[in-house]
């Protein structure tokens, strides 16, 4: 301890020493000392459970429109300023079965586009097996797992299987998706494990001819 600290909590206890001397008949010294214990543990709670509601806000669901910097309905022409460019995948790739709509993958395959009239109408995003890929939604990270899903959403969430006869037949046994129409998300898993994220409105989560429900 430096001379100064203790000269300085040396005249802290006097003072206090002192001050008692001169009001123990006048004050309630039982009372300030309970007091001065429990001030700071109430203060602690009171902190803590801030601290704890403001985590619980932030990490509420929450309807995704956005994701990795593209939102749905924003102009696929401001998607490639902002973005940089965009490849259009194969007709015998499209996966969307609607004549009318284009899907565009970046250079790195991670994430698509579909764009209709111009606009992008969903996302689609795949984790990286390569790397550690920490990318999340309504956090649900890649690689968590389906009962990290079911724990979160509960009853709004649908599990779907894949339709015997699509172009992915050969997965038809290992990936599932965990829909959230509420949200606008549909978590895809292999093997039980989140691989990845796909991004649209409502109704185009409650709605599908790919997958249905598991026998």
């Amino acid at each position: 301890m430096e001379i100064g600290t203790g000269i300085f909590l040396g005249c802290t206890v006097l003072a206090i020493s002192f001050l008692f001397i001169k009001t123990r008949g006048v004050w309630n010294w039982k009372k300030i000392a309970l007091w001065a214990l429990t001030a700071p543990i109430v203060l602690a709670i009171l902190i803590l459970g801030f601290v704890t509601s403001v985590d619980a806000w932030h990490g509420r669901a929450k309807v995704i429109t956005e994701f990795k910097g593209i939102s749905l309905n924003e102009k696929f022409s401001d998607v490639l300023f902002n973005e940089g460019d965009f490849e259009q995948i194969n007709d015998k790739d499209q996966t969307s079965g609607e004549s009318d709509e284009k899907e565009y993958k970046n250079k790195i395959g991670s994430l698509r586009v579909t764009v209709l009239k111009g606009k992008v109408i969903n996302l689609t995003y795949f984790c990286n097996e390569k790397i550690y890929d920490n990318s999340s939604v309504n956090g649900i990270s890649c690689g968590d797992s389906g009962q990290e899903i079911t724990d979160k959403f509960s009853s709004k969430m649908l599990v779907r299987c894949l339709k015997r006869g699509s172009e992915n037949d050969k997965y038809v046994d290992s990936i599932r998706v965990f829909d959230t129409p509420t949200y606008g998300v549909r978590y895809v898993l292999i093997q039980n494990r989140v691989k990845g994220f796909f991004i649209a409105p409502e109704e185009k989560i409650s709605f599908s001819k790919k997958w249905i429900e598991c026998e």
